[in-house]
């Protein structure tokens, strides 16, 4: 079908009342499972070719295979190197292909799209986490048909389990966001990002017409910058990305294309914008005894590469700034501990046995035992 063709029949169901028989069959989730499983079945193969035409593919940088069904095609891989990923830790890079647009969250943690409101609370289920992105920054990447499937985690660090909200399926095109809060009505699943580099990220795949299934790999752990998340089987979809206040150096014309209607194209692992300086970054704390977060702590203490070192840096440790000895340098300890890019000293605490330490014996690094202390030399 043509982007046309799509447009008129959209403009049909959505803005007209006789398009609501239509809309009521069209997202109803049971039409969208019976869809996924024919586009499983070896028969859904037969509408490869016409998808490729009708959408302009270029299949060039696509692994070459035979494909078993029409999701296994839409789900197909990039050849090595097709989408590289940015490694500067200052850039914030797409997770994704498709179309970004950008909003600013209000102080009652609401934002507005396409004349659509909404609120974090129920964009991700009722949880507690509104006030925490007042002010903050919604990124919004809308993947097409024609786009690659697969996303990505956006920074090293560390992710929650995932939380899956049974909706409906909406389409995601902009004339339909126009007229539904479609982001807060359709299937979802969401996770909290616990990164390095930009704080705490929510992260949210959202399921559209026809979207048979959200597939997201794995449950609570480690994760790399690049590293693939998840994908998307059979349809359009879209991911949102939810930053605290502060933490993002957006360019100003990006939310005013937004505005105008315009979405930016991004490509999976390419950069989209920097992150602000550490003076601006509101997430960032201050205090002379840090305390990592109990809910971090908890989280981390479950990990077997971090979990020897955690009961003694969550109130004493840091690596690298041993002057300044900030709650957030612990946090970043840990994730350079659990991805294993911790400095030679660091892991060299490994053998003292902190459980038989007293923590309130240790109020700062200079407080290690002599025996344990080494030169900082990373590898």
């Amino acid at each position: 079908m043509t982007s046309k063709k799509m447009a008129v029949g959209l403009t049909c169901c959505y803005f007209k009342h006789l398009g609501w028989p239509a809309r009521q069959i069209m997202t109803n989730p049971i039409l969208t499972a019976i869809i996924g499983a024919y586009m499983d079945t070896k028969l859904s193969t037969r509408r490869i070719s016409g998808f490729i035409r009708a959408n302009a593919l270029n299949m060039s940088d696509y692994i070459k295979q035979d494909y078993r069904c029409f999701n296994d095609f839409f789900t197909r891989q990039v050849k090595a190197g097709a989408r590289p990923i940015n490694t500067d830790r200052d850039t914030l890079i797409s997770p994704c292909d498709g179309y970004m647009s950008a909003y600013k969250i209000s102080s009652d943690s609401e934002f507005s799209i396409k004349n659509s409101y909404y609120n974090v609370e129920d964009l991700v289920g009722g949880a507690d986490i509104a006030d925490d992105y007042i002010n903050g920054t919604c990124l919004v990447l809308r993947l097409g048909v024609e786009n690659y499937h697969r996303y990505c985690y956006i920074d090293d660090g560390f992710k929650s389990r995932n939380w899956h909200i049974q909706g409906r399926y909406h389409p995601v095109q902009p004339i339909v966001v126009r007229k539904r809060p479609v982001f807060m009505q359709n299937t979802r699943e969401y996770c909290m990002l616990y990164t390095e580099n930009f704080g705490t990220v929510v992260q949210i795949e959202v399921g559209a017409c026809l979207v048979g299934k959200i597939e997201n790999y794995r449950q609570a752990g480690v994760i790399r910058r690049g590293e693939e998340k998840g994908l998307f089987r059979f349809g359009g979809s879209t991911i949102v990305l939810l930053f605290k206040e502060g933490v993002l150096d957006l360019p100003q014309e990006i939310f005013e294309q937004t505005l105008r209607g315009r979405e930016k194209p991004v490509i999976f692992g390419s950069a989209i914008c920097k992150k602000a300086d550490q003076e601006s970054q509101k997430i960032l704390l201050h205090s002379k005894k840090p305390v990592l977060p109990d809910w971090l702590f908890e989280f981390l203490i479950h990990l077997p590469q971090s979990a020897w070192i955690l009961r003694w840096c969550r109130s004493c440790l840091s690596c690298k700034t041993k002057k300044q000895n900030k709650p957030e340098d612990i946090v970043k300890l840990c994730i350079r501990i659990a991805v294993g890019t911790a400095c030679r000293w660091c892991v060299s605490v490994g053998g003292f046995d902190l459980r038989e330490v007293a923590i309130s014996e240790h109020e700062s690094i200079f407080d290690v035992p002599a025996e344990f202390r080494r030169e900082t030399t990373y590898i």
